[in-house]
């Protein structure tokens, strides 16, 4: 059986579209929120608080090429309202 990120590798990118959400690759354009998810502290409360700017910038820098990285945006109006990431 092959690993899931062995698995993930083979289909990335790949997107996961539901009536209400749509699970796409984080792409250099959502800078802006994912910059607002990891500096959020009420986010951030249970993940060790929130993120140096470093830390922020690199996150984003390595976003599109991580595989089962996904922005989770809503479907009726287009705007994201979360990530999902693996787990490290």
């Amino acid at each position: 059986m092959k690993s899931v990120g062995i698995a993930l590798d083979s289909l990335w990118p790949a997107e996961l579209r539901t009536e209400r959400l749509l699970l796409r690759p984080v792409t250099l354009q959502d800078a802006d929120f994912v910059c607002e998810l990891l500096t959020d502290e009420r986010v951030r409360t249970h993940l060790g608080g929130p993120a140096s700017p470093e830390r922020v910038a690199a996150r984003q820098a390595a976003y599109p090429q991580t595989p089962g990285t996904w922005a989770i945006v809503r479907v009726a109006d287009g705007q994201a309202v979360g990530l999902c990431e693996p787990r490290r």
